[in-house]
């Protein structure tokens, strides 16, 4: 028989094994809960690991691309290609070229035409001018009276370029800028590799005849940095771009063009 009491006693044990039950695991599925366990930590690890060497990877791989396009971006502005998407700077053809009474001029400075050439000494293109058109120049039309002609500086290929233009000023200090413009480009080597240090324009300096003492001051105290740089600056205004861009009464030529292509313009201008 079962009495009120035992009603009461039974209550609690029975909710205390349906709990039991509730809450027992097997041996076995002990196991397999810690192998899932196990399992989705090493995932959720992955997870994370794998995320962060992404991230990485991408942040990495960014860094090198836009420390690659920077490079490209300067390497064309220095070349003066201009990157797409930006304006294409306009270049005038023609234009009035005031030179300062500095320049120095080559040939009848009342000659019917003038020739300016923007240059950079350490430029092989400039040289190649030099030596394929100047010489004839100066023989057919600046010796007869036709042409003047005058040098100005685009000095941007780098510290050599800089030290031979103000060496070139320093020669004309003395009246002797085209024997040292000769001199610069018979010797001239590879950019930025000692050919035009500020040694070597002083063993220039002496092989052209200046007086030595004088010359060796104003190349070691840079007198004519500012000069150099102001000239090069102002070549902008006229659209000079590369060197070596030569203007006949103001018409552009841009790069070491032919002789026959300047005797042409020379033969027009002269008309």
């Amino acid at each position: 028989m079962i009495d009120e009491n035992d009603d009461v006693v039974s209550e609690p044990v029975a909710e205390e094994a349906v709990v039991a039950k509730k809450i027992s695991l097997t041996p076995q599925d002990r196991r397999l809960f810690g192998v899932a366990l196990i399992i989705g930590l090493f995932a959720f690890l992955a997870i994370i690991i794998g995320a962060g060497v992404i991230g990485g990877v991408v942040w990495y791989s960014t860094k090198t691309i836009s420390t690659k396009l920077d490079t490209v971006l300067t390497s064309q502005t220095k070349l003066g290609v201009v990157p797409a998407g930006q304006q294409q700077p306009v270049v005038p053809q023609q234009v009035d070229i005031k030179l300062p009474d500095t320049a120095p001029i080559l040939g009848n400075r009342d000659a019917k035409v003038t020739l300016v050439e923007y240059a950079d000494f350490q430029c092989p293109f400039c040289k190649k001018l030099y030596d394929t058109v100047f010489k004839q120049l100066k023989t057919e039309y600046i010796d007869t009276g036709k042409v003047k002609f005058s040098y100005q500086d685009y000095a941007f290929l780098g510290d050599e370029s800089h030290f031979s233009a103000e060496a070139a000023k320093c020669a004309q200090d003395q009246g002797k800028f085209w024997e040292f413009h000769n001199y610069l480009y018979d010797n001239q080597g590879g950019e930025n590799e000692g050919a035009f240090s500020l040694e070597n324009m002083k063993k220039f300096g002496k092989a052209v005849g200046l007086n030595t003492k004088d010359f060796n001051t104003c190349v070691d105290s840079r007198i004519h940095k500012v000069d150099v740089e102001t000239e090069t600056q102002g070549a902008t205004a006229y659209g000079v771009q590369a060197t070596p861009t030569v203007f006949v009464n103001g018409k552009r030529f841009e790069g070491a063009q032919s002789y026959a292509t300047f005797k042409q313009a020379i033969e027009e201008a002269l008309k």
